[in-house]
């Protein structure tokens, strides 16, 4: 029964998971730090969720008998199924870190001309 309970609250988690990842893309291309950084949480933070039930699943099924064999081939659908999320965090990710280096490029920028401006007014002088 445990085991049957486990699977299904999987399940019920790959939805909200789907759910939560149906804005991605739109996010993504309008490139808001907030959304990205936000974005990036909600979905890091479902999938580590699926992960420990993923450790529980197995723990499970070992219990009920099934072969390594059996236990391994669940194991290798359930990395296909969240190879997609990993995807999507590591283009959250990204996009997240493209914003911060044009921010420090844009600064180093703006002290660069700062700089320049200080000593043309020093020669001026």
């Amino acid at each position: 029964m445990a085991l049957a309970e486990s699977l299904k609250k999987l399940k019920n988690k790959f939805k909200l998971l789907e759910i939560k990842d149906k804005n991605t893309g739109t996010i993504l291309n309008e490139k808001k730090e907030r959304e990205l950084k936000r974005q990036f949480q909600v979905i890091s933070q479902k999938l580590e969720e699926i992960y420990d039930l993923r450790n529980e699943i197995e723990e499970l099924k070992i219990v009920e008998d099934e072969s390594p064999e059996q236990v391994e081939e669940w194991g290798k659908e359930f990395e296909a199924r969240t190879e997609h999320y990993e995807q999507v965090i590591e283009s959250l990710n990204n996009a997240t870190s493209e914003i911060d280096n044009n921010r420090e490029k844009e600064k180093t920028e703006l002290a660069k001309q700062e700089e320049e401006l200080r000593m043309k007014r020093r020669y001026e002088e």
